[in-house]
């Protein structure tokens, strides 16, 4: 059984459109397995879904293909909208309070058991067609059922006539085996009541269903009650009235049985008997956080106290000390009256038709506490005492924190005054915990909230990332546009994209993601503009992006600023902060500061930029520090310049005015403690870097050099200085051919190929707009523009590396990191391709020219272009040769690696295309003339 629940419920929460995996019924087995539940429990299971019962009960008869797949889809999403809607307006009737006790005959058996297993009192007696049974075991046994005749006898065999009307059943039990054992000495009797005779009684006034009720003689009131359907909306619980035929009254209070479990209440009935139910004369309300919030009926003396019994008394978060109660004057007016429950006086307050005692909650906020997030052992809420300090609860490194704790800072929040001022304390948590009691060792107060960092996003960052696509896939199914999602992720319906579209999203970081899209709009409100680095993280974070709907970055913005909120409210989540980034942690905070902010004194946010780990906006800490603003960014870069630094302050002068001003820090003497700089609201430090700093500046030579492999080059060094390390050119080495790729110019390339791609697509555009004819439709412009965006930027550098070995200052140039130079073995063939009638490579002979080369190749094709031939060389470059007369090709040099290539002549025309455009060129210029002699 718990199986079947765990994969009903992965069906019902995917609501068969999850883009993880293929649309799926629950078997044969399972839907037999939620059949047997109780009705109540499948009510249950499908509500929890937005689901009616019978919505799922036909999802097994649905179909696997994939056309059906796709209605069922858009059925799904439809009937998954109805029936949210069904669930509000439920939900909103739901909120209407219900009268107390009405419930009690729902669901209740309304079949009578008069059959002969239903248990008889010793008190019950005897009335005409009752049957008792009465067996004999001994010398003369005998088993019979005996039934109470009209005139109250019933007849024994042997014995006779014995009278037990009006007998109760131990007296007649006990007169029946006394006048057996009389002539049967030494038997044993055993007297049973068989089936009971029944009687006539009436239900009148406001029952459900009023009328007259044969019932078994057994029965009491509630039992008629029950076969009446009930009490009516207007019917009273508590003035119940039983009425016997000798003019006998019984009041009958149903609270009694109800609240206080009190069986005498419910009167036995006699045939004859009429039970009649008053309308309510007076209805109050117990609302809020009472353990049975419903409208009570009320008498006329009774007070809050009665109320608030009746309704079982305030829950354990009730705020007993402010209960309301509102009240309906005689001038129509609705009055409100504070009620302090704690006192005896206001509890006997008298209670009124219409009144409505309001019970509201205490605050969640806990008094005397200490919130610790972020990159510790066990996030969570600790309780505060006197003198208590963060090494009381943060106590050893490698039991309180995680691995990657950031040591150098923590902050301490706390909030005090009647404003809730925030005060901002930063420390070092290293020298906090091992020198307990020093100035690092902050003492603590109610309310005060630890923040500690980390260096690095730890494991439990799958976590996060996997809540927050669950809740977007959760929002998406119920809003209906799942199926959007799986054509943006899933536009291929295979296995291999989907895992493509999983390691995508687990790569990228789902809550990267989501925390870049609300930075987005932050910087979009507050118009400050973040320096972001490309990294690979970017760059999947940004592919990603483009996958999702535009119109879904909202929906995941706002499901990441819920869950940031959430990591100070709900356990569960505070437990995944230690997955927190120091901007996502610090948000809220930094949020509430900007806030609260009156003016720029009051701006309490710092800024760092520049050769720092982590560079952006933190809290201002109290007589906070330049040293403390480096803390807080992780630390300086290598490449930072210790010999000065930027800090850049906006004051107001004596006019209102804003006033912005730079000094220098010297960072070796903040860093040292020589000086202290203390900071300002709104103070922006920035951090230089070394000229020509790089953290690993590392160039590859291979191929033909004495020594290849990777070197480490310093700034300015050049190809040259780099080649003699290498101890320079082998004898085979073929310097004319040597390849360079450089990053740069790579990133050049991407550039070039973007534009170049735009400008196409802007050009087809206006193609498809214009009247103008032409010989390539859209769809194949479209598509070689596809293919020209597949090209992969090389990144090569031409260089002359024969006139570097040789020693040319000209042709030598500084390298960069990460540049690539590649020397082949000597190469001696020549290639020509292109409009040829046989391209191949032949070895090179000296002597020859383009020409001879072309005559090898079997000649140029009637398509080639031989105004535009041209060479590559083995380095990369290009030559085009020049004409030296109007007759001749230029006879250049041809050298060994070279590539002789031959286009094709885009404007070539063939001899029937040719005639077709003479043909209509003849025609057009006869009827140009038959116009011109018809003047």
């Amino acid at each position: 059984m718990t199986n079947f629940f765990r994969k009903l419920t992965a069906f019902l929460a995917a609501g068969c459109l999850s883009f993880a995996l293929q649309a799926a019924t629950p078997s044969p087995a399972m839907m037999a397995q939620f059949n047997k539940l109780p009705k109540s429990e499948q009510a249950r299971i499908a509500k929890q879904y937005g689901l009616k019962v019978s919505d799922l009960k036909k999802s097994k008869t649905e179909s696997s293909s994939d056309t059906e797949e796709k209605n069922e889809a858009d059925a799904f999403t439809e009937k998954n909208k109805s029936s949210v809607k069904e669930e509000n307006l439920a939900e909103s009737k739901s909120k209407e309070p219900e009268r107390f006790g009405l419930s009690f005959f729902e669901n209740i058996n309304t079949e009578l058991d008069t059959k002969t297993g239903t248990p008889v009192p010793s008190n019950y007696r005897i009335g005409p067609d009752d049957e008792l049974r009465v067996q004999v075991f001994g010398a003369k046994p005998m088993d019979e059922e005996l039934q109470v005749a009209r005139d109250g006898t019933v007849s024994i065999s042997e014995i006779g006539v014995v009278s037990v009307a009006g007998f109760t059943f131990a007296e007649a039990k006990q007169l029946i085996t006394q006048r057996i054992l009389a002539a049967n000495v030494g038997a044993e009797v055993n007297v049973s009541m068989g089936q009971l005779r029944t009687i006539s009684v009436i239900v009148a006034g406001e029952a459900k269903r009023p009328g007259s009720y044969t019932v078994p003689a057994l029965s009491s009131v509630v039992d008629v009650l029950v076969q009446a359907g009930g009490i009516s909306d207007i019917g009273a619980l508590r003035g119940i009235q039983l009425q016997r035929k000798d003019g006998t009254k019984i009041a009958i209070d149903l609270y009694r049985l109800l609240l206080g479990g009190d069986s005498n209440v419910d009167q036995a009935l006699q045939n004859g008997d009429v039970v009649f139910i008053a309308p309510y004369t007076a209805l109050a309300e117990a609302a809020g956080e009472v353990l049975r919030p419903a409208l009570y009926e009320i008498g006329s003396n009774e007070t809050v106290a009665d109320l608030v019994r009746m309704a079982g008394g305030g829950k354990a978060q009730a705020f007993l000390n402010g209960v309301t109660l509102e009240r309906i004057e005689k001038n129509a007016v609705r009055t409100m009256i504070n009620l302090d429950l704690s006192s005896a006086r206001d509890l006997q307050q008298p209670i009124h038709n219409g009144d409505v005692v309001r019970f509201g909650k205490v605050s969640s906020n806990i008094q005397n506490k200490i919130e610790i997030i972020g990159a510790v052992a066990r996030p969570g809420i600790y309780a505060h005492r006197e003198s208590m300090r963060v090494s009381d609860i943060l106590s050893s490194i490698w039991a309180d924190l995680t691995i990657d704790t950031d040591l150098d800072y923590a902050l301490v929040v706390s909030r005090s005054g009647s404003n809730n001022k925030i005060s901002i304390q930063q420390f070092n948590l290293g020298k906090a915990i091992e020198f307990p009691k020093s100035s690092d060792d902050l003492l603590l107060q109610g309310q005060d909230s630890i923040y500690v960092f980390s260096y690095n996003a730890p494991k439990l960052r799958d976590e996060v990332d996997a809540l927050l696509f669950e809740r977007y896939q959760e929002a998406l199914t119920l809003s209906g546009e799942m199926t959007v999602l799986n054509k943006e992720l899933r536009p291929e319906t295979s296995e291999k994209s989907e895992e493509q579209v999983r390691s995508l999203i687990s790569k990228a970081g789902f809550a990267s993601l989501a925390f870049s899209l609300v930075l987005n709009e932050e910087e979009t409100a507050l118009s400050e503009k973040r320096q972001l680095v490309e990294t690979e993280d970017t760059k999947r974070q940004r592919e990603l992006m483009q996958r999702l709907p535009e119109s879904h970055h909202k929906l995941v913005a706002r499901l990441m600023r819920e869950f940031l909120d959430e990591v100070h409210k709900k356990p569960e989540i505070r437990q995944l902060s230690a997955g927190l980034t120091r901007e996502e942690l610090l948000f809220n905070l930094l949020n509430e500061l900007k806030t609260r902010s009156s003016g720029v004194s009051n701006h309490a946010v710092v800024y760092v930029s520049g050769e720092v780990k982590y560079p952006g906006q933190y809290p201002k800490p109290e007589q906070g520090s330049v040293e403390d603003l480096i803390a807080a960014a992780g630390g300086l870069l290598p490449g930072a310049f210790l010999e000065r630094a930027e800090l850049t302050r906006a004051t107001i002068n004596e006019s209102g005015a804003v006033q912005v001003e730079h000094m220098d820090i010297k960072l070796f003497d903040e860093l040292s403690q020589k000086t202290q700089t203390l900071l300002q609201s709104r103070d922006r430090l920035n951090v230089f870097r070394l000229t020509d700093w790089d953290q690993e500046q590392r160039v590859t030579i291979a191929g033909q050099v004495r020594f290849p492999g990777e070197y480490s080059v310093r700034s300015g060094e050049t190809l040259a200085d780099v080649l003699k390390r290498a101890g320079g050119l082998t004898q085979n080495a073929f310097p004319q051919g040597a390849v360079m790729i450089r990053e740069q110019v790579k990133a050049q390339e991407v550039e070039q190929i973007t534009k170049l791609t735009q400008q196409l697509r802007r050009d087809i555009a206006a193609r498809t707009l214009s009247a103008e004819s032409a010989t390539l439709s859209t769809q194949d412009a479209l598509s070689m523009l596809s293919e020209i965006e597949k090209v992969k930027p090389v990144g090569r550098l031409v260089v002359d590396v024969k006139a570097v070995a040789e020693g040319s200052q000209d042709d030598d140039f500084v390298l960069e990191n990460g540049d690539y130079l590649m020397i082949p073995t000597r190469k001696t063939t020549v290639s020509i391709v292109g409009e040829v009638q046989h391209p191949s490579s032949h070895r090179y002979r000296a002597g020859l020219t383009l020409d001879d080369y072309m005559r090898l190749a079997g000649g140029s094709r009637k398509r080639a272009d031989e105004d535009r031939v041209y060479i590559i060389r083995a380095d990369g470059s290009v030559l085009v040769p020049q004409k030296q007369s109007w007759f001749a090709l230029s006879s250049e040099e041809i050298q060994p690696g070279d590539t002789i290539v031959v286009p094709l002549d885009t404007e070539f025309k063939d001899n029937i295309s040719l005639w077709a455009q003479l043909t209509q060129i003849f025609y057009q210029s006869a009827v140009a003339l038959a116009a011109i002699n018809s003047f």
